[in-house]
C-alpha cells in the first residue's frame, strides 16, 4: 500500500501553501526524507495501534517553528484556541525548534493508553519505539489536518505531549469548531491519553 494511501503527508509543500515561511522565518534546509520502505515500516505498524483507525501523518517540521508561531497560524486559518495555560506561552511559548526534522504521529490515541498515568503512558510508547509528540509538532498535524480535510482530529479525548511546564507535563486535545485546549496533562483519566510519535534521524537510512 502506498504512503498517500496510509497517511496525510504534512511536507515541505504543504507549509508553502498554507504559510509565508520567509514571514515566520521557517527553514526546511537541511532536512533529511526517509525513502519510502524507513516511512511504512514505521506507518503500518502504528496505524494498526490507532483507535477508531484514524491513521497517522508524516510530517517534516521546519526550523523556527515555535508554539506562539503555530497559535497565530491557526488563528490565521480560522482555528483558535478555546483555552491556553498561560504558563505554556509563557515558559515555552517562544522556544523555536533548532534543527528540521520528519516525524510520523499517530491522529488519535494508542488503543489502552486511557486512564494510565503519565509514567505509564510514557512506558508504553517506549516499549513500542515511540515517544509523546512535543506540543509544536501536535499542532501543526492537527491545523494542516482541518486544513486539507476539512476534519479535526483529537475532539473527543485530549492527548499527552513531551513538554511540561512547572513540572506538570502539556496535554492538547477537544478540537472542534469553537477552538481547542492546551492544559495539564491529567492522570488517569478516560478522556486523556497517549498519541504517538515516531521520529527520523539523520544516521538512519535515508534519502535526500
Amino acid at each position: 500500500m502506498s504512503i498517500a494511501m496510509q497517511s496525510l503527508v504534512i511536507n515541505e509543500g504543504v507549509w508553502k501553501e498554507h504559510v509565508d515561511l520567509e514571514a515566520y522565518r521557517l527553514s526546511f534546509e537541511g532536512v533529511v526524507n526517509p525513502d519510502e520502505q524507513s516511512l511504512n515500516s514505521v506507518i503500518t505498524p502504528m496505524a494498526e495501534r490507532v483507535r477508531d483507525f484514524a491513521g497517522v501523518s508524516v510530517i517534516t517540521m521546519p526550523q523556527g517553528i515555535s508554539i506562539q508561531k503555530l497559535l497565530k497560524i491557526g488563528v490565521e486559518n480560522g482555528i483558535s484556541p478555546y483555552s491556553v495555560w498561560s504558563q505554556v506561552l509563557s515558559q515555552i511559548g517562544d522556544v523555536e525548534l533548532e534543527q528540521p526534522y520528519v516525524g510520523v504521529i499517530s491522529n488519535s490515541l494508542l488503543g489502552g493508553t486511557r486512564e494510565m498515568t503519565v509514567l505509564k503512558r510514557d512506558a508504553h510508547l517506549e516499549a513500542r519505539g515511540y515517544q509523546s509528540p512535543p506540543l509544536t509538532a501536535l499542532l501543526a498535524v492537527c491545523i494542516f489536518h482541518k486544513l486539507i480535510t476539512s476534519q479535526y482530529l483529537f475532539s473527543e479525548f485530549h492527548t499527552l505531549t513531551s513538554d511540561k511546564v512547572d513540572e506538570m507535563r502539556v496535554a492538547i486535545g477537544g478540537f472542534d469548531e469553537n477552538g481547542f485546549v492546551i492544559d495539564r496533562a491529567d492522570e488517569p483519566s478516560e478522556k486523556e491519553g497517549a498519541a504517538a510519535l515516531y521520529r527520523f534521524l539523520p544516521a538512519q537510512t535515508l534519502q535526500s
